[in-house]
């Protein structure tokens, strides 16, 4: 799945507003799917971030995330070009 500009801005409002069920592959080649957000209401006070709390790299044509994992309780970093599937609840 290539992720298009509109297709990253609409995951991204998803994230902002409710959990997402991104697929994707890892590093080693595994797949992996994850249950993630980006909404306040959603990530526990001890697990917001700190500082500038960029969830995008910085860069003209961004190539990456960091989401909030709701299942293992942790920040993870997901490659837009790694996604394989995106379920977003109705």
């Amino acid at each position: 799945m290539k992720l298009n500009t509109q297709l990253i801005d609409e995951l991204m409002t998803n994230l902002r507003h409710r959990v997402v069920s991104l697929t994707f592959t890892k590093k080693d080649g595994t797949s992996r799917e994850m249950n993630c957000t980006l909404s306040d209401t959603l990530i526990p006070s001890e697990h917001t971030p700190k500082g500038t709390g960029r969830v995008i790299e910085d860069q003209e044509e961004p190539t990456a995330v960091r989401v909030f994992d709701v299942d293992v309780q942790g920040w993870r970093t997901v490659i837009f070009d790694n996604i394989t599937n995106i379920e977003v609840p109705a």
